[in-house]
Order: structure tokens, then C-alpha cells, then sequence
């Protein structure tokens, strides 16, 4: 039946949208276009706005006398009755400029501005129009975004930059979404259009494009901790108002409000917000922020309109019209700007929802939401194209077909994939466009490495990659490596096929004789180890060798819950140091160590030298998580609940496996954004074998510690824990928590704000039977580039270790 309707609907259009077309040039009284302006008809809920130049386009199908209603921040709200006939009607309209008139109200030195009282009447009412007045409402929301670069490097870090200056990304969709005021909303992006893609789908996500005055905290669209509303509850804390002036529109007046940040930093917006007296709710705002408040753009402003809508013939309630978010960016050689303009219209502002309209899948794109035709994109779009969206769509979908062409993307290739003298450091990267194949060879920086084992050492690893159609990638990953000092060849092969990205579904493949820390996740990284043995005489790296051959999968079974399955069959082999003689940096009274993690030391008796079958699998719960779906692809958006690990891993006793043990763990994760306070993240885990009948050390559980300079960024690791040093074959408990309190404080250090570095706390806990409670806790400063941690640790409740740690983008 959907489908039916769909069809009489695209039938009808050509003799219904086309009947009330209204069109024409909004200017001011200078003749200069008014851009932004909210057009829309009394008792009608579709609205359409102006472009740069003042052009508008407006429809009503059904015909009849209207009052056409114009308004615009900053100008008299025009009005004029029309009558809709089978002819289109051309109206040009010409704005009268508002004077916001200051009653003359004698204040004193110690008298507040009259504008504390309208916004303390307008907090007051701040909850009920945010919760209470309207339970529900649908409408349709267009979007159209732009992003232009104007300047760009040549290229950065010995790869090519192929991007062009001009418009990078030019976008349009057509939504329908639904809310419930309990933060619930569900989204269909019904059409959508990329410039220079006609089979791709927008990023638009029109759900999230509010920003929401009305909330406490917004603006996390354009700053990650968000921004504190003028009429926030604690709003007076970070702002100073003046009333501007006051008029009158219609029955309604407005008072004209600036926001003035009482600090530079303070995330605040300046601006101006114009609020309706009576009532106190918004009228509109004229709002930006400051550099100093955003970390990933110069600055940012918005625009934003509310118009009247009746939900009965007594009742009116007033609801977002148009919104438009102007962002600067100026980062690593890299210059633009860009919009993204969103318009509402067709609300119902008393909707009947069905039980489950809202659930898991919060976000859906139609499949055929990209084959919609320039007919009709000019039947629905609310605002006429400026010229140079007219340009860049002609231009880049004329071009789309010539940049599919096999002979253009041959040229192309030959420009990217010409060398490079930078690449024999950073690696080299080989493209075929037309059959969507990479072939990747690593730089010198990941090319060689030293260990106390293998001497200086060879590891070449390139890499194959084969992209299908709907997402689907196949990768082929062969590694060679050659020890010079025990002079041992390596090699293995592993492969992955990335069948289905509805759900995540993906297997591998993977086998050879390698060498392998003892650790499941690496302890050190090679560039590290190689760093530490050359100039600190010291071998943190701690490697058996392994002739395996390993199987994994992961598929998603249902939203929000994912299986991970893997077995192994390995033969693992002890290796010994064969250069202990050499480094580039002698350390007087500093000997290397054995191959041997200090706790296999003490403990004799485990043998790395085993064979070992194994099977493990792990099951992954995001209850409350919300997904975005794409007809070739799904995303995780948010979840208002943590998510759970349930894993275990058996060793199995047979055909020649020498292990015997089970295990189990339980890891729980959880992100809480607590607004301008930053983001909090925590991390629990616990664990015990059941059965530890015959297992080697590489079986046991290890944690990952630090012992070098570098900050370690993965998840669930500690910064000063000695590596192996915790290790068990028992039970265990572990927490981690980060507070990232962005620029909430840093913002005020003058010696600090020009930069703008992330205050950062962390506290990482570890008990286990043998070792007991570790806990060490750290602070730091993080920018883009460059972070500094200092940590202090205490072992047993008696203070062990403390130092710093250093982290880099690289």
C-alpha cells in the first residue's frame, strides 16, 4: 500500500505543487536582497526561505485567499493577502527596517538593566517549553549543507593533497522525523542529493541540527562541551544583557536582547536573542561564538526563526522555522568555511505514535532516497540555489560520468600515485581508482626496528585492498621479517573479508611462524622498544615465536547485540637474546635483561615452549543504543546505557594441544556527557579462571602497563604499571576512569587559553590476590598535537612510582 501511495503522490505532484507557485525577490528598503527570510502562509504549516540574493520560491496546493507572511530578524514583519489561481504568482517584497525603541526608564548606578527581568521571566518559562507545552510533533526538515575549501597544502606528511579549493561537499535531503519531548526521535531521510554522486546519500542527520535554546547545555553541534543557553538556569553566571530596544510586531512584542559573555573564553554565545513579552518565549536569535571557545573551527554563528502554529482553532504555539550554522576553519595548512541551512514545515503537532515508532533504529535512509530528479528537488526545495550551487552541481555531476571513466581515473592516478622523496619515510601508497584497489609499502619508520632477540630486525608489511560494491572490502596483509642478529626469517599471512556492513560482519584469516609479545595486546610498541633499547639500554620487549594458524568472525545477530567467535592452533617456542652487546647509548650499571617477563622469571615452572589449541567468543550488549541506517552501511549514533562484554576463552587438551584452562571476564564501558564540565568515561572489569589445570604464562591474563615515556592511549591501560608485573592465572579486578574537563578551566588561565589545551584527569585501579589493590592517578593537559600527563602511583596503599608521559598525534 506505501508503495501505492508513493506513486499516486509523484503522480500528483506535476498538477498540485505547481497550481500556488509564488516566487519572486525580497530586498530592503535600500534595495539590497534580504537573505534568511522565513516566508510562509497564516493556518499553512510549510514555510521556505530566501536565498543570498534574496530569491524566493513558495508553494501552497490548494487554491484559495492566503496572508502571505514575511519576517526577517532586524526588519517589520510584512503581511499581504493573496489569492492562489491555476497561474503562478510573481511578488516582490520590499522590508521596512525595525527600530527597536528604549522606553525612556530612569536607571540608577546600582539598578540592573531591564533586560535581567525579561530573561529571568523567560527562565522561568524555560521548561515548560521545553518539556511540557508540546509532548509530541512531526515535521519535515530540509537540509542543505556546504563546506568550501579555499585554501590547502600541497600535501602533508610525504602524501599528495588532491582535494581542490572551491566547494568540497555540497549537499541536500528531505526528512521526515518525529520527537517526543522525552528525548526520543526517529528519523527517515526520505531524498537526498550529493553534488558530483549520484549514488551516494547525505551525511545530513536533520534530528540532531537544533540548536536548542531552550536546553540548559547546546551547541555540541559546533563545540564538544557545549554551550550554556542565555536563558540557561544558571545562564547569569556566564552572561551579561542590555535591552537593545523594544517593538512591535503585530500583537506581539519583542524585546531585542544582547548577549555579552562575561568572559572571552566563557562558553557563551554573544549575539543577540529576542524574546516575546507576555509569554517569554523565543522569538528568534542572532547568536555566534568566539575562537576562543571552539577547538576545531575559528568560529561559528547561527541564525535561527520561530513561527506561530495552531494546534486547534484556540490553541498556538510557536515552533522552529529555519535555522542556518556559518563555521570558519583554519587548521594544519587547511582554510574554509561552510553552512548548513535546515527548514521545517508540514508539522503535526499532535501526532498518534504507534507502540514501537521509536526504537533502536533512530535514523533511516530510503533506498531510492538518491534517484529523486532536478524536477523534483525544484517542486520541494524551500529555497532557491545561489549560483554557486547551481555551478558546482552542474559542473560536478557532468563530470561524474567523465570521473568514472576508466581513462580519467588512469590519469588521476598517475598524478597521485606519482613518488614522492618524503614517502621512503612515511610509506608509499599505489591507487587504482577504476578497480577500486590500494596496495599500500610501509616507510622507513615502520620498516626497521631493534630488539634484544633479533638484533636490528626487517619487518615488511604491505598491504592489498579490494573495495566491492555496497561497502564490502576484501584486504590481504603478508608480512616478511629478518632477524640479522639470529638470523630468523618470519613471515605470515593474513586476510579479511568484509562481507556485510548492515552488520558489521566481517572474517579472518591468518597463519605462519612470527614472533609474538607475550601479552595478547602488545605491551610496547616497536617504534618504542627500539627507541628505549638503542638510547636507555633497556628491553621492555618481551617475544616467544609462534607457528599458528588463526580463524575469527564477528556479526552483528540483532541491534545491539554482537558475536565474536576466534580459535587458534599454535606451536609456541621460546627465544633467547643474541644481542646484548650493542646500543647507541651506554647506561653505567644498567645490564639488559633476559627474554622472560619478570614474573615468568620468579616463576620457573611455566613453559613458554607448548602447543596450544584454543576457542574463544565474546558477546557484546549495547542496550539503548541508537543506529543509523544506510542502505549500504549502519552507524552506532548513542546509547543512554553502558556497554557489556561477556567473554571467554578454553584451552583445549587435544589433537597435540598441551593446554587445559578456562576463563572468563566481564567488561563494562560508559561515556556521560556532563555538559560544560567535559566528558566523563569509566571502565570496569572483572575476571577469574575456573579451571587453570595446564596452561602456559602466555595464557595468563595481562594487563597493560608503562614503563616508557609515552603516553598510552588504549583503552583499559595503565601508565605506570610495570609490564607482566600483575599478571595472574587467579581472579582479578580492574577500573579506569578519564575526566576530560575540556576548557573548563584551562579557558581561564591566561597562559593557557591561547592554546587551548583539554584538562584531562585520570585514575586506573588493579587488584589481584597475589598483588593486591594498585592504584595510580594522573593529570594532564592535552592539545591536538601534543599532550602531558604526570602520574603518581601507590601499590598496596604505600606510594611506588610517579612521572610523566607525553602523547603526540602520531
Amino acid at each position: 500500500m506505501r508503495l501505492i501511495y508513493l506513486i499516486i503522490i509523484i503522480l500528483l505532484l506535476p498538477f498540485t505543487s505547481e497550481a500556488g507557485k509564488i516566487t519572486g525577490k525580497i530586498t530592503s528598503e535600500k534595495g539590497e536582497p534580504v537573505e534568511f527570510a522565513t516566508i510562509y502562509a497564516r493556518g499553512l504549516n510549510n514555510t521556505a526561505t530566501s536565498n543570498e540574493r534574496g530569491e524566493y520560491e513558495f508553494f501552497i496546493t490548494l487554491k484559495g485567499s492566503y496572508t502571505l507572511v514575511v519576517q526577517s530578524i532586524g526588519y517589520k514583519i510584512f503581511e499581504k493577502n493573496i489569492q492562489i489561481t491555476d497561474e503562478n504568482l510573481v511578488l516582490n517584497i520590499k522590508l521596512e527596517t525595525e527600530f527597536y525603541m528604549l522606553e525612556a526608564v530612569t536607571i540608577s548606578a546600582s539598578d540592573k538593566d531591564p533586560a535581567y527581568s525579561i530573561i529571568e521571566k523567560a527562565q522561568a518559562k524555560r521548561k515548560y517549553y521545553l518539556r511540557e507545552e508540546l509532548k509530541s510533533s512531526q515535521c519535515r526538515i530540509y537540509t542543505k549543507g556546504l563546506q568550501r575549501m579555499t585554501k590547502r597544502p600541497t600535501s602533508m606528511f610525504g602524501q599528495n593533497i588532491t582535494l581542490d579549493t572551491g566547494i568540497v561537499y555540497l549537499s541536500e535531503s528531505i526528512s521526515d522525523v518525529s520527537f517526543k519531548q522525552t528525548k526520543q526521535y526517529s528519523e527517515k531521510m526520505i531524498s537526498s542529493r550529493v553534488s558530483g554522486n549520484n549514488r551516494g546519500f547525505s551525511f545530513n542527520q536533520a534530528s540532531d541540527a537544533w540548536v536548542n535554546l531552550y536546553e540548559n547545555i547546546n551547541g555540541q553541534e559546533m563545540t564538544q562541551r557545549g554551550v550554556v543557553s542565555p536563558i540557561a538556569s544558571n545562564a547569569m553566571a556566564y552572561y551579561r544583557y542590555r535591552l537593545v530596544g523594544t517593538s512591535k510586531e503585530k500583537d506581539n512584542i519583542i524585546h531585542k536582547i544582547q548577549l555579552i559573555p562575561k568572559r572571552s573564553n566563557a562558553p557563551a554565545y554573544a549575539g543577540f536573542i529576542y524574546i516575546i513579552d507576555g509569554s517569554w518565549r523565543i522569538y528568534s536569535a542572532e547568536i555566534y561564538l568566539r575562537k576562543e571557545v571552539m577547538e576545531f573551527v575559528d568560529s561559528a554563528a547561527v541564525q535561527q526563526n520561530y513561527v506561530p502554529q495552531k494546534i486547534n482553532d484556540t490553541t498556538e504555539i510557536w515552533v522552529p522555522s529555519s535555522q542556518k550554522i556559518i563555521f570558519y576553519f583554519k587548521v594544519l595548512g587547511f582554510e574554509g568555511n561552510g553552512y548548513y541551512n535546515h527548514f521545517f514545515s508540514n508539522y503535526n503537532l499532535q501526532p498518534n505514535f504507534p507502540k514501537k515508532h521509536f526504537k533502536s533504529i533512530a535514523f533511516t535512509v530510503e533506498k531510492d532516497a538518491n534517484k529523486r530528479d532536478d524536477k523534483y528537488w525544484e517542486e520541494l526545495r524551500p529555497l532557491p540555489l545561489s549560483i554557486e550551487e547551481k555551478k558546482d552541481y552542474k559542473r560536478r555531476d557532468s563530470l561524474q560520468i567523465v570521473k568514472e571513466s576508466k581513462p580519467y581515473q588512469d590519469s588521476v592516478d598517475q598524478h597521485r600515485n606519482k613518488f614522492r622523496p618524503l614517502q621512503i619515510l612515511f610509506g608509499y601508497n599505489y591507487s587504482h581508482g577504476y578497480s577500486k584497489t590500494r596496495f599500500s609499502i610501509p616507510g622507513l619508520f615502520g620498516l626497521f626496528q631493534y630488539n634484544t632477540v633479533e638484533g636490528y630486525a626487517i619487518n615488511f608489511a604491505p598491504t592489498f585492498r579490494k573495495t566491492y560494491q555496497s561497502r564490502r572490502f576484501f584486504t590481504l596483509e603478508p608480512t616478511v621479517r629478518y632477524g640479522f642478529s639470529n638470523q630468523k626469517w618470519q613471515g605470515k599471512l593474513a586476510s579479511t573479508f568484509y562481507f556485510n556492513p548492515q552488520k558489521n560482519g566481517f572474517f579472518n584469516v591468518e597463519g605462519g611462524q612470527f614472533i609474538e609479545q607475550f601479552s595478547r595486546q602488545n605491551s610496547i610498541t616497536p617504534f618504542q622498544n627500539t627507541f628505549y633499547t638503542l638510547l636507555d639500554k633497556q628491553n621492555f620487549l618481551k617475544i616467544y615465536e609462534k607457528a599458528y594458524g588463526r580463524f575469527a568472525f564477528a556479526h552483528d545477530i540483532t541491534p545491539g547485540i554482537r558475536f565474536a567467535a576466534v580459535t587458534e592452533y599454535a606451536e609456541r617456542r621460546e627465544l633467547q637474546n643474541t644481542s646484548l652487546d650493542y646500543q647507541w647509548r651506554d647506561v653505567g650499571g644498567r645490564e639488559f635483561t633476559p627474554n622472560i617477563p619478570i614474573t615468568l622469571a620468579e616463576t620457573p615452572t611455566l613453559s613458554t615452549n607448548s602447543t596450544s589449541l584454543t576457542i574463544g567468543g565474546t558477546m557484546t550488549f549495547n542496550f539503548g543504543a541508537k543506529y543509523a541506517i544506510y542502505p549500504d552501511r549502519k552507524f552506532t549514533i548513542d546509547s543512554k546505557y553502558p556497554t557489556i562484554r561477556l567473554s571467554y576463552r578454553k584451552g583445549l587438551k587435544t589433537a597435540g594441544s598441551q593446554v587445559d584452562y578456562d576463563f572468563i571476564n566481564l567488561n563494562i564501558t560508559d561515556d556521560y556527557n556532563l555538559g560544560v564540565l567535559g566528558k566523563l568515561s569509566l571502565e570496569v572489569e572483572a575476571g577469574k579462571f575456573l579451571n587453570t589445570s595446564a596452561m602456559s604464562f602466555i595464557d595468563y591474563r595481562h594487563f597493560l602497563g608503562n614503563q616508557t615515556l609515552f603516553y598510552r592511549k588504549d583503552s583499559g591501560s595503565f601508565q605506570l604499571l610495570d609490564y607482566y608485573s600483575h599478571s595472574t592465572n587467579d581472579q582479578y579486578i580492574k577500573a579506569h576512569f578519564s575526566q576530560n574537563f575540556g576548557g573548563f578551566i584551562t579557558n581561564s588561565i591566561p597562559l593557557l587559553k591561547k592554546i587551548k589545551p583539554n584538562l584531562v584527569m585520570n585514575g586506573n585501579y588493579l587488584y589481584t590476590p597475589k598483588t593486591e589493590s594498585y592504584f595510580e592517578g594522573g593529570i594532564g593537559l592535552e592539545t591536538i598535537f601534543v599532550s602531558v600527563y604526570y602520574f603518581r602511583s601507590w601499590d598496596t596503599f604505600l606510594p611506588q612510582n610517579q612521572g610523566l608521559r607525553l602523547g603526540f598525534i602520531f
